[in-house]
């Protein structure tokens, strides 16, 4: 839906206008396990699925849903 929106008012092609350096570094620490990370990152996304279904089957609209989930993921977010 972004997406569909930023090509039909031409941001893709200003994104494209300020190209980004070659090399980008972020001083990334690979993890020791990686069966814990891919364990981590199955049931995360199977919770987050969850959540969505539960969100849709208990509030009436579609509207209603993605205000709430939205709502959840902002309240959700770390606070560094």
């Amino acid at each position: 839906m972004h997406l569909a929106s930023y090509r039909e008012r031409g941001v893709l092609r200003r994104f494209q206008a300020a190209r980004m350096p070659a090399r980008v570094s972020y001083h990334v620490h690979w993890p020791v396990s990686w069966w814990g990370m891919g364990l981590a990152m199955i049931l995360g996304t199977m919770t987050f699925a969850a959540i969505g279904v539960f969100l849709g089957a208990v509030l009436p609209t579609a509207r209603a849903a993605r205000g709430v989930g939205v709502l959840l993921w902002f309240l959700m977010r770390r606070r560094d």
